[in-house]
């Protein structure tokens, strides 16, 4: 068998032209892209100093295979659900220390409120010994004869 017995080269060139005018030109296309990003990649080493460059915004299309960038996609997605559980831990910390100053500020409001009340109630009853006394120096003085319209006085309190 001869070579061109064992690939009929005219068959595979014409499958192959088919496919490409089906595809768009999709190998003119690729081998343009690529021309472009290796003149891309040319002239960006001329400009840009590698120490300035930043390795999160770095792409790695073009130097792994799929299997290795699809597997460099997920890590990046578990990077990133890590990044997203702390900030929901940080949250949720952030929601209990609030919680917690709330309550402690109503406690200290309950309790103040309370020292009030205490307050108001010691005072009232000091008016109300004060108006008793005030009341028994008026009967004494009334039954001195004093007062003559003490049962009056007391009716219009």
């Amino acid at each position: 068998m001869t070579q061109e017995e064992d690939f009929p080269i005219p068959q595979l060139t014409d499958r192959l032209n088919f496919f490409e005018e089906r595809l768009g030109g999709w190998r003119k296309k690729y081998e343009e892209e690529q021309k472009n990003n290796k003149s891309i990649q040319n002239s960006s080493q001329d400009i840009i100093p590698t120490d300035f460059i930043n390795k999160e915004s770095v792409s790695f299309e073009g130097t792994f295979d799929q299997g290795q960038n699809q597997s460099i996609f997920q890590m990046d997605k578990l990077i990133e659900s890590e990044r997203q559980k702390q900030r929901m831990k940080n949250r949720e910390k952030e929601i209990e220390r609030i919680e917690r100053d709330i309550h402690e500020r109503e406690s200290k409001e309950r309790i103040r409120e309370k020292e009030l009340k205490k307050e108001w109630e010691k005072l009232n009853e000091k008016q109300i010994n004060n108006d008793k006394e005030k009341d028994k120096e008026k009967q004494k003085q009334y039954e001195k004869g004093k007062y003559k319209d003490y049962d009056k006085e007391k009716e219009v309190e």
